[in-house]
């Protein structure tokens, strides 16, 4: 049979085995399985086997959807089974639904049931071709919005398919980037329908050329994920990987005596953003070092995929394991954290057999190696009890990490002298993120509170820099209204120098007179949002907005700006004012405008931030306008230091200006991550929209800042100001009102 058909069979027949690092509900009992792939065919058997270790009779539900998320027809779906107690059930796929095996049929089943001491396994084989079976492969009740694939190949030899599962009520939108050396060799953006499955070969996924690399996973809803290594009548699955923020993993080694010429190859992803160094250490009985420490560094999007062999020589594998630490070398003054994926997979010499299993947290699993004269499979097997306590250290270990940062980050701010202005100010004046809070250094609840300063994004077009003073009487001025935060707009083409602009307000000139002003604001205890506002393509003059950030110089703008203010704790980076007429994973990713130029999207402009070294919190507004916050949490961007801020622009012409609408759409970002409303105001001269949106917000602990400082009409700008001494509109009289009102914020506790 030639080695196309084989693997076009086995993408026929692509199987998940157990979660890479269980919960303790999977460990312990379940109420509810994805088996994320089936076949129905008169030449091939699917086999679910569930085991209840309970006291009682349990009854389960099985659910068979087909790839396009519809509920198979023609049979007895849903079926229900009654498992008796301390007892297994073995329930071929045909058999259960009646489902007629002459019509080949592939999609997943969903298993529930109420009793809790349920474990589920499968077993899947192909008749026609001798060696292809596979047995015992344990499913899990894990789905995940972030997942990858550790290891893929498109080799004469071996080759990936990789499959998707969406258990939801909703479409996932999805994002699949294959990575090849720290290169991004393709991307692919696609849907899952709700209840729908997909599963390609690699080099129909993609369309690229390479022949190692990792996949990274990114969906706005929870999927099961697996992929599988197909060699001519042998193949091997393994679930998708998690990304674990942590220093250190360990890989088991199964003790694989009674095999005679095989291989154990290993494969680590680094899915973050920073370069890794890997310390990889071969551990035996009693913890005793097998081989001396190997160092690899692997950079940002990379893998190492080696054998062991090549790495520590020839090891005695009887409960052995290796460990993998991984140190961000400098980035560690910048907060990052590791987020690495990995597997190993065993294989013989005659390629007969291939096995797989996933990297684990503690605790270490038991290998059961079953094997044949057809192969092998390895099954781990985790104990409950120790797989619970691991876990509830592993979070005391990170609660112990956070108190000690932020006592450090305290005892800093209370050693600082009498006569120590400077730093005295810095460190009472410094914010970041934790939580869904902003905080300052004085471990401080922070709402941002105040205005926006117009002009500096469209004065130096016409030959100034500020649109009205900035001098100390100016500042005082703003100060006197209880305000915390000025946001001032940026021009990108000022900023840089380029298109033409005056270099007597561009350039060096331009953002040596934001610096003094930010400075300025900071000497009235001010915080400073610098945002980008107004930028064009090529080499158009930024004379406006446009739909998002451009390809062109955006990447470069921020480069500079965080670059100038990377050292200055009071700042806060905004990447982009009002993000409209694009789509959701447009805004996170970037993609070509409909005016034909190419956009940056929000997750390039995160990484070319914390590239300069500047770890200060990342505004991000919403799509259309700003108004839209409902796409923000599932299209989040990844910020290797989680310190993302949600901003929405509230006006009373926009879309979601009701309380129905902020509590469906802006609450539940507000519950996840520190949220500003950066814009709020309102044309009609009045401020009773803004009061009922400024009770709200402080409702939900949230900041905002009226637009805008600047003495012009009040139903066109809309201005809050009839004169720079803070003479209030009518319009304007709301807001001061309200913040006059507002009482000290409070202290965050530890829990």
């Amino acid at each position: 049979m030639a080695k196309s058909k084989v693997f076009a069979t086995l993408l026929f027949v692509l199987i998940v085995v157990i979660p890479s690092t269980p919960s303790p509900r999977s460990v312990a009992g379940s109420s509810r399985f994805y088996f994320p792939h089936f076949v129905s065919a008169d030449y091939f058997q699917t086999t679910f086997i569930v085991s209840n270790s309970g006291a009682t009779d349990a009854e389960v539900v099985f659910t068979a959807y087909d790839d396009n998320g519809d509920v198979i027809s023609g049979g007895s779906n849903p079926a229900s089974v009654t498992i008796f107690a301390d007892s297994q059930a073995r329930l071929n796929f045909s058999d259960l639904f009646h489902i007629d095996r002459q019509k080949p049929v592939t999609g997943w089943v969903k298993a529930e049931s109420a009793n809790l001491q349920l474990s589920a396994w499968m077993m899947m084989s192909l008749d026609s071709i001798q060696g292809d079976q596979l047995d015992g492969l344990l499913v899990s009740d894990q789905t995940a919005n972030r997942m990858a694939f550790s290891a893929v190949f498109q080799t004469a030899d071996t080759v990936t398919g990789i499959g998707l599962a969406n258990p939801n009520s909703q479409a996932a939108h999805v994002k699949a980037s294959l990575y090849s050396e720290g290169g991004l060799a393709d991307m692919r953006d696609f849907q899952i329908p709700a209840y729908g499955h997909r599963a390609w070969l690699l080099h129909d996924l993609f369309r690229s050329n390479e022949t190692v690399g990792h996949v990274e996973i990114d969906s706005n809803v929870g999927l099961v994920g697996f992929q599988q290594f197909s060699q001519e009548h042998e193949w091997s699955a393994v679930p998708m990987q998690l990304p674990e923020e942590t220093s250190e993993l360990v890989i088991p080694l199964p003790d694989l005596g009674n095999l005679d010429n095989h291989w154990v190859g290993i494969a680590v992803a680094n899915l973050g953003d920073f370069d890794l160094d890997l310390t990889l250490t071969a551990w035996g009985r009693g913890l005793k070092p097998l081989a001396a420490p190997v160092k690899r560094l692997v950079k940002s999007h990379a893998e190492l995929v080696s054998l062991v062999s090549d790495l520590f020589g020839n090891l005695p594998f009887a409960d052995a394991f290796i460990s993998v630490t991984a140190d961000l070398g400098p980035a560690r003054i910048f907060g990052g954290k590791p987020a690495i994926s990995g597997l190993a997979v065993v294989g013989r010499d005659d390629l007969r057999a291939l096995a797989s299993i996933p990297i684990a947290g503690v605790p270490l699993p038991t290998l059961h190696i079953e094997s044949s004269e057809r192969g092998f499979f390895i099954i781990p097997r985790y104990d409950p009890a120790a797989a619970i306590s691991a876990i509830e250290d592993k979070q005391k270990d990170k609660d112990k990490e956070k108190d000690k940062d932020k006592d450090k980050e305290q005892g800093k701010c209370k050693d600082k002298g009498k006569d120590d202005t400077k730093d005295k100010d810095k460190c009472g004046l410094s914010i970041r993120v934790v939580g869904n809070h902003l905080v300052n250094g004085s471990r401080q609840i922070v709402r941002l509170l105040g205005v926006n300063r117009s002009g500096t994004q469209y004065s130096c077009v016409f030959g100034g820099v500020f649109d009205g003073p900035t001098d100390t009487a100016s500042v005082r001025a703003m100060s006197s209204w209880n305000i915390n935060t000025v946001r001032i707009p940026l021009n990108e083409h000022c900023w840089l120098g380029i298109n033409g602009v005056d270099p007597a307000v561009s350039g060096e000139n331009y953002q040596n007179a934001i610096v003094n002003y930010v400075n300025l604001l900071h000497q009235y205890n001010l915080y400073a949002i610098l945002e980008l506002h107004w930028n064009a393509p090529g080499t158009r003059l930024a004379t406006g907005p446009q739909v998002m950030p451009d390809l062109d110089h955006s990447p470069a703008f921020w480069t500079s700006v965080a670059t100038k203010f990377k050292n200055d704790p009071a700042v806060l980076l905004d990447l982009y004012n009002e993000p409209n007429s694009i789509s959701d994973a447009c805004w996170r990713d970037g993609c070509m405008t409909p005016e034909g130029w190419q956009a940056a999207g929000m997750q390039l402009l995160i990484n070319t931030i914390r590239a300069t070294g500047a770890t200060q919190p990342i505004l991000l507004s919403g799509n259309r306008y700003g108004n839209d916050l409902s796409g923000w949490l599932n299209f989040k961007p990844r910020d290797p230091l989680e310190s993302l801020v949600a901003s929405a622009h509230t006006y009373n012409f926009n879309g979601c200006i009701s309380e129905a609408c902020w509590n469906s759409t802006f609450r539940p970002v507000a519950a996840a991550v520190p949220l500003v409303s950066a814009e709020i105001g309102e044309d009609d001269c009045a401020h009773g929209f803004i009061d009922t949106y400024m009770d709200w917000l402080d409702s939900v602990g949230a900041g905002y800042l009226g637009w805008s400082w600047i003495t012009s009409s009040c139903a066109v700008e809309p201005a809050l100001i009839l004169d720079y001494s803070g003479t209030p509109t009518n319009y304007g009289i709301g807001l001061r009102n309200h913040l006059l009102s507002l009482t000290t914020q409070p202290a965050i506790t530890k829990k």
